[in-house]
Formats: C-alpha cells, structure tokens, sequence
C-alpha cells in the first residue's frame, strides 16, 4: 500500500501495459478530499503506464470531488496516451456516474482483467 495524502491509500499491481490501483480509505476521516489523482498519475509516471484501471474499496462513496479527481486523471491519461477504465463500481456509485452524465466516459468493469481486454460492460436500463 501507499500512502497518497491523510486518510488514503493506494494499492498497486501491474498486468502488462496496464496499472491496477487500488483506492481506499485508511480508516482516518481526512480533513477534506485530498487530490490524489496526482499520486495515481506519479505512480503511473513512476510505473511507465498510461493504462490504468481503478477500483474503488467496497464501501466508498463517490463525492463530486472524487468523481472531478476522476475527470482530471482521465484527462492526463488521456493526453498521455493511455486510457482510465473503472472497475467494480458499487450500484451506488453507478448511479452516481449517471446522474452526473459520466458513464460514457467511465463504463463500469466488473473486474481489472475485463477493464483490461476493453470488454463493453453491461449498460444497466
């Protein structure tokens, strides 16, 4: 695990071209959402990858700040060449992604291995 800012942590795995992470909370209520898609992007940077699939702990909500630290990292894959798949979304969060008109742009993948091979995940009705 790495420690991204007060109340994070990050869990990294590389499969290929692509970088796995892991996001979760460290049991610490953080002060405010921290930005750490930065950290995400570092270890990609660090890693050589601009693929990256991210899973989110069971349990975590997406607020607009998470889901803007999501925008910014698709942005900077993006224009790194590479590409930002999200895995294993809870409904909640799906629902959350679609409310805000973003599920296009971050289709929900059951897991890393399918985010991977770009299989077109189920669209819920």
């Amino acid at each position: 695990m790495v420690e991204t800012a007060q109340g994070w942590q990050l869990r990294t795995d590389v499969m290929g071209d692509w970088l796995i992470v892991g996001v979760a909370r460290d049991g610490h209520e953080p002060p405010f959402e921290p930005a750490w898609a930065e950290s995400i992007w570092s270890l990609a940077v660090r890693h050589g990858k601009a693929r990256l699939a991210v899973e989110f702990d069971e349990g975590l909500l997406l607020t607009s700040l998470l889901v803007g630290q999501l925008v910014r990292l698709h942005k900077r894959a993006h224009l790194g060449g590479g590409t930002l798949r999200m895995c294993g979304l809870s409904p909640e969060n799906e629902s959350i992604l679609r409310m805000m008109g973003l599920t296009e742009r971050f289709p929900n993948y059951p897991s890393p291995q399918a985010a991977m091979g770009g299989e077109v995940p189920n669209k819920p009705r």
